[in-house]
């Protein structure tokens, strides 16, 4: 346990320390579960810590219901259309736009957004249970100046039940502590 990765807590709340501590780190672990699993073998309590932007120590923030699990409000929020393993071809095609308001008539679009909806659908098949395919919401100019391709770079998949996440203007973690 002496190399694992930790993170200074502060119980000072205007950016000046106070009773300054460390915690063991999610950073170390994969995924929740692990996470989770180490806590309970060694005697750990999990809690949830947020920390400000451009501060270097977090603070304390409770343990909330755990895991924490980011809704579809959030990936809305942060511009994102959301499709999980359960979603069909038809589901993903009415997440984007209507073909009829992209299409100018011509043979090529058409074949580069179906191959577009194929890889994504692809993407969306191989999703475990807590993780979906983000995929950015662009406008129809946007689509039409920067093209599919573009947009299916900045796809990807994200765990619902993230280790690290932003919300309010804070990150979010979450640490080890012994009581």
């Amino acid at each position: 346990m002496k190399n694992l990765e930790k993170i200074w807590i502060t119980e000072g709340i205007n950016g000046y320390p106070k009773n300054e501590h460390q915690v063991i780190s999610s950073q170390n672990f994969a995924n929740f579960e692990e996470l989770q699993k180490f806590a309970k073998e060694n005697g750990f309590e999990i809690g949830v810590y947020k920390q400000r932007p451009g501060w270097q120590h977090w603070e304390y923030a409770g343990t909330y219901d755990l895991p924490y699990e980011l809704d579809w409000e959030y990936f809305d929020d942060e511009g994102y259309y959301v499709i999980d393993r359960n979603s069909s071809v038809e589901e993903v095609k009415e997440s984007f736009f209507q073909e009829e308001d992209y299409f100018d008539g011509g043979d090529a679009q058409r074949k580069l957004y179906n191959e577009f909806v194929e890889k994504i659908q692809k993407m969306s098949e191989n999703l475990k249970e807590n993780e979906v395919v983000a995929v950015p919401k662009f406008t129809e100019s946007e689509i039409t100046k920067n093209g599919l391709r573009e947009i299916l770079s900045f796809s990807n998949v994200y765990n619902i039940t993230p280790l690290h996440w932003k919300k309010g203007g804070y990150n979010y973690t979450y640490g080890l502590f012994k009581l």
